[in-house]
């Protein structure tokens, strides 16, 4: 793959992330409308909830993968060193040519199966998005960013 395409995608992840990102603190903001003293508290725990849910959740996705990738390897591969193949996916070239592929197999399973709780994630926003009340921006006079100031 290119290097023009990994930034392109770079690009465009960055790009929805901070879409998201985005919707939530004016959720939050329109809740807290009626109450600005709050809502330096109210976006600050957003945010703290944001990161730290990012990161939780690339640990969780790291083990899981490790933990399938694991088990692959002793399925498809059992007399690859398992350590060896987990540093690094170069490691898979200075295998014989015969388990490398068992090994990318299991590669692609792994990471195929790390899909699962970034799915569950999804289904749990969904349905806690449903929840999230409408906010009218304009009755709250809300137009603009000059008009609240």
């Amino acid at each position: 793959m290119s290097n023009a395409k990994i930034i392109g995608y770079q690009i465009l992840a960055g790009f929805g992330i901070g879409l998201s990102f985005q919707n939530v603190l004016i959720a939050v903001q329109a809740e807290y409308h009626d109450q600005p003293a709050l809502l330096p508290q109210a976006t600050g725990v957003v945010s703290f909830f944001q990161l730290t849910g990012a990161a939780i959740g690339i640990g969780i996705i790291n083990t899981v993968q490790s933990v399938f990738l694991n088990t692959e390897i002793k399925r498809l591969a059992p007399n690859v060193d398992f350590e060896l193949v987990r540093q690094s996916v170069a490691a898979i070239f200075t295998l014989p040519v015969a388990e490398q592929a068992p090994v990318i197999e299991a590669y692609i399973i792994s990471i195929t199966k790390s899909f699962i709780p970034i799915i569950a994630a999804c289904i749990l926003a969904l349905i806690f998005g449903a929840f999230i009340r409408n906010h009218n921006m304009i009755a709250k006079g809300g137009a603009g960013g000059a008009h609240a100031m």
